[in-house]
């Protein structure tokens, strides 16, 4: 039996008349008696439904078992739990049937997955019935749009739901794609497909996976294999390299999440040791600058807030240190500006105090 109720009723009574009062009634499996009507209240997803009658016979003890499927949302209510592409989801709700999806161009597959709310459902898109685990791949070529219809069929009643998504290769959604295709292929300028920068070579085609120098802005720009002009830190050919949020390729001194680093004049970043007009500085593997005490190759160096290296003679914590034309701490007896002085293993110098030297 197939029950159809709206979509905002949530509980329903249901209700069963025995042949014979002294007959056992079971609803989903539990008793109802007399004193109930033979009546339970039976609560309602969205969608599908499915409840189980039992009647057994008080003489014979013969079952005979019933099933009502109730419908929340009436006849199209069979639904998909999600829909996702590339295991990720596209904003789906049960009871929308209508999706459209913008991916990059350069695209060429896409894994589909139609997740099912009951073992009973089957799954076709355009025609094609997919496998238990409801996924399929996708291939993708040319610009433009592809329309998938994503087919539920209950096994069990018979009904069918059906859902639409649309997808936009390299163009964003419009109802003119010839028009939206030409847009895209203007030669020789910038342009935004969906939401993203791109620039086009002479022929109309995306540079992809190269830099691009402007000579409108005089700076560098890198795209991705996908076309799209890119932001932030990037890797080219083992360098690393930082574009701002203009995609502009940085050079020289950049602060990025409170720390700095160096980048070329080529636009890659340093590391070790740098030298920046007359000062020395220290970068780490991960190019961020320095500041502090530092021990590099044996040798103590001191980096001060501006991460430019100390020489000279330096306070540290009530106590005096010296750092040589090389910015190397001084240990032992040093001779500086004709008289003698002796540092501590730790660097701070010996003042005002007798001590046994053994050398």
């Amino acid at each position: 039996y197939i029950v159809d109720v709206g979509k905002d009723i949530d509980v329903v009574s249901i209700k069963v008349k025995p042949d014979e009062p002294e007959n056992t009634v079971k609803i989903d499996g539990e008793i109802v008696t007399k004193d109930d009507s033979y009546k339970k209240w039976v609560n309602l997803k969205k969608g599908k439904n499915k409840v189980e009658i039992e009647v057994e016979d008080a003489n014979t003890q013969a079952v005979s078992k019933y099933t009502v499927f109730v419908y929340r949302g009436g006849k199209d209510a069979v639904y998909l739990k999600d829909i996702r592409v590339d295991d990720e989801t596209i904003g789906f709700d049960n009871s929308i049937n209508f999706y459209n999806l913008e991916l990059d161009e350069g695209t060429e597959m896409v894994e589909l997955n139609a997740v099912t709310e009951d073992e009973n459902y089957t799954v076709t898109v355009n025609k094609t019935e997919l496998k238990a685990s409801n996924i399929t791949r996708l291939r993708l070529h040319d610009m433009g749009k592809y329309t998938l219809t994503i087919t539920v069929t209950d096994k069990e009643t018979g009904r069918v739901g059906i859902y639409t998504l649309n997808i936009y290769l390299g163009i964003p959604v419009t109802p003119d794609v010839q028009g939206a295709i030409n847009a895209v292929l203007k030669p020789n300028q910038w342009l935004i497909v969906n939401g993203r920068w791109r620039y086009n070579d002479s022929k109309g085609d995306p540079l992809k996976s190269t830099w691009f120098y402007d000579n409108k802005y005089k700076r560098y720009f890198h795209f991705s294999g996908a076309g799209n002009m890119q932001t932030g830190w990037i890797k080219d050919n083992g360098k690393s390299y930082y574009l701002n949020k203009f995609g502009m390729m940085e050079t020289g001194w950049v602060l990025f999440e409170d720390k700095w680093y160096y980048l070329g004049a080529d636009g890659a970043m340093r590391t070790g040791w740098l030298q920046d007009e007359g000062k020395w500085y220290f970068l780490n593997e991960d190019g961020s600058m320095e500041t502090g005490w530092i021990i590099k190759n044996g040798k103590w160096y001191c980096l001060n807030n501006d991460g430019a290296m100390e020489t000279g003679w330096i306070p540290y914590k009530y106590k005096w240190y010296y750092l040589n034309s090389s910015g190397e701490m001084e240990i032992g007896w040093t001779k500086i500006d004709g008289e003698w002085y002796y540092f501590n293993y730790d660097g701070s110098m010996k003042s005002g105090e007798w001590f046994k030297y053994t050398g």
